[in-house]
């Protein structure tokens, strides 16, 4: 479970992923199903 995910983000070369943040650092990016504690 991953403290944070930012579903549909806006990167620097304007694509949309998700992104996962756990422990205050970048656990994963691109489509992520895992659940979280919350969601943005």
């Amino acid at each position: 479970m991953f403290d944070l995910l930012l579903r549909r983000a806006r990167l620097v070369d304007d694509t949309l992923t998700d992104i996962a943040i756990q422990d205050g650092k970048i656990a994963a990016l691109g489509e992520i199903s895992a659940p979280s504690r919350k969601n943005h």
